[in-house]
């Protein structure tokens, strides 16, 4: 039996996505959204842990130089929010408003019940796998929670404004219901759950529990699997397709799927607690004389796996502290621009509201974008800035 924190701690941490090569990549934009998603989390005020709006804002404005969005928003932005609180209802307020900015910034407002559902799903769960101290929920096992995960989307009501939005949800409510209850049935062995995409084409399987899957790729890096629901990717796993992206990786290591080939052991968490709130005392910003500590970058030459560990571990702890509310969020009242890296020259280190401690590494202009590498805590950042010409 494994400690609450512990398993929280695994949890996020096996949220990260690898690369080709098997190694954790920050730069991936599903990891630099994860990243986002649990620095907006804010404790400040007593009661549930929401998120910050202007934090947010200035966030995703720095996303758009440095990453592309995709298509759609990976449901594990979301997985901060829901490790952080104790309980659904106490966060639910929070999730409503929080995905429809995000829907808004992705331009899917329609989508907005989806993730309200598949989240609400996923902190069952979770929530069902914390209980039962970090046992895997195996074969049957999964039977009565997502019998559970049923009852409670029947009974679920999300008030809407309009007549229309309310049949909309309800709609949705339906679809999902329906998931499930084909799931359940392929699993005693009933029906056939078919999940159907043909983005990608590959082999059709059949598997002994009745799960067919038609047509998506096997592969962690296949675009094929990024608008698979939470239901389709457990009958992904449960139909012996192991491979995935983050949230098909989260959930192989809640159902027992163990798809990574580096484990997580409570030895790992043993470096220095985080965080988003580095000491400094090594070398001193050229402009406004503040020390910063030159062992916070990872670059060029860091071993990537290892600078991915330095990051990634000390940012489960912070989400731990925030949980425990060991530790309080600072008022975010310093508003942000990436423009400013424009006007620092090579060799420039020093501190920014949303990177933290940083340092300039190349400025090059390519046509017509000019790109600034920089090395952070986080690793290397490539920010992207449009050139406008005479006559744009």
């Amino acid at each position: 039996m494994q400690n609450t924190d512990s398993i929280i701690k695994k949890l996020y941490i096996k949220s990260y996505e690898s690369d080709q090569a098997g190694h954790v990549d920050l730069s991936l934009p599903k990891n630099r959204l994860i990243s986002i998603g649990l620095k907006i989390l804010d404790n400040s005020f007593k009661g549930s842990l929401s998120y910050n709006l202007d934090r947010l804002y200035d966030e995703l404005v720095y996303f758009n130089h440095y990453s592309q969005k995709g298509q759609a928003c990976p449901l594990n932005f979301y997985l901060p929010m829901i490790l952080a609180n104790r309980s659904y209802g106490t966060y639910e307020a929070s999730l409503v408003d929080l995905a429809g900015k995000i829907q808004t910034y992705y331009g899917s407002l329609d989508r907005i019940d989806d993730y309200i559902i598949q989240v609400q799903a996923y902190d069952r769960l979770i929530r069902a796998y914390i209980r039962s101290g970090g046992q895997s929920i195996e074969g049957d096992k999964l039977i009565p929670i997502l019998t559970d995960i049923k009852d409670d989307l029947v009974a679920y009501n999300l008030p809407k404004k309009t007549k229309k939005e309310t049949i909309n949800f309800q709609l949705k409510k339906l679809k999902y219901i329906g998931k499930i209850h084909r799931l359940i049935d392929s699993m005693e062995g009933i029906s056939t759950y078919n999940v159907d995409k043909s983005t990608n084409k590959a082999d059709k399987s059949t598997s002994n529990i009745g799960i067919s899957i038609d047509d998506i790729g096997m592969s962690t890096y296949n675009t094929g699997t990024h608008d698979l629901d939470i239901f389709d990717r457990i009958a992904y796993l449960q139909g012996g397709q192991v491979d995935g992206d983050s949230l098909t990786r989260v959930l192989a290591h809640i159902l027992g799927y163990e798809i990574d080939k580096v484990g997580v052991n409570d030895g790992a968490f043993v470096y220095s607690r985080s965080s988003l709130e580095a000491d400094a005392n090594t070398f001193t910003d050229s402009k406004s004389g503040l020390e910063v500590d030159s062992k916070i970058f990872i670059d060029a030459k860091s071993d990537s796996e290892v600078g991915a560990k330095a990051f990634i571990y000390p940012m489960a702890d912070y989400l731990i502290d925030l949980r425990n509310r060991d530790k309080i969020t600072r008022k975010y009242g310093a508003r942000s621009s990436p423009k400013h890296f424009l006007n620092e020259d090579v060799g420039y280190q020093g501190q920014d509201p949303i990177l933290n401690r940083y340092k300039i590494l190349e400025k090059v202009r390519e046509g017509n974008t000019y790109r600034i590498r920089m090395a952070t805590k986080s690793g290397l950042y490539d920010m992207i800035y449009n050139i406008k010409t005479c006559g744009d």
